[in-house]
């Protein structure tokens, strides 16, 4: 499968990238980075019928994918964040999943797509350093009428539902058993 890392059909090199990142480890990552920056597109449609616009499939967001499933926590933050500087919107989406912090915030504060915005702001929520800035991101997107805004609202309603209450019921235990009655 190495060898087929550098073959001359970028549609071997991303078949080679998917088959590291379900069969590979930690130790494989490596060998995934260089092709973080493959300019290769190939076809990655399903059937002959599918829409010819979603058929280019970059090979470095293939490659990010695998580096997100090869790599331990935190590892290649450097890479994710250059990833980030990507023309492709996917590519950009894929590199929030590694990037840090900081380089997610910069990229939040000019990103366009909103899709990647809310990428950027989930991603920035699980990581739990920016929760002030992911929720803000996230309700500037609530407002529109696309998919980022219904995913938006979605992930702030489950955010609030894991929200501690500030207040604690008054109910007794007596209270309580009386109700199963």
């Amino acid at each position: 499968m190495l060898a087929s890392l550098s073959a001359a059909d970028p549609g071997m090199r991303a078949g080679a990238l998917r088959w590291f990142a379900a069969h590979g480890d930690a130790g494989d990552a490596a060998v995934v980075v260089p092709l973080v920056g493959d300019p290769g597109e190939f076809d990655d449609r399903d059937r002959e019928d599918d829409p010819s616009e979603s058929s280019r499939t970059p090979v470095r967001m293939v490659a990010l994918e695998a580096l997100v499933r090869l790599r331990g926590p935190g590892m290649f933050a450097g890479v994710f964040d250059g990833a980030l500087q990507d023309n492709d919107l996917r590519v950009r989406a894929r590199a929030a999943l590694g990037a840090s912090a900081a380089a997610l915030l910069m990229r939040l504060a000019v990103e366009g797509d909103r899709s990647v915005q809310f990428r950027i702001a989930v991603e920035l929520l699980i990581g739990d350093t920016s929760r002030d800035q992911a929720i803000a991101a996230l309700e500037r997107l609530r407002g529109g009428d696309d998919q980022a805004a219904v995913a938006a609202a979605s992930v702030l309603d489950a955010v609030a539902g894991l929200s501690p209450p500030t207040t604690r019921p008054s109910v007794s235990w007596d209270d309580a058993r009386s109700d199963r009655a």
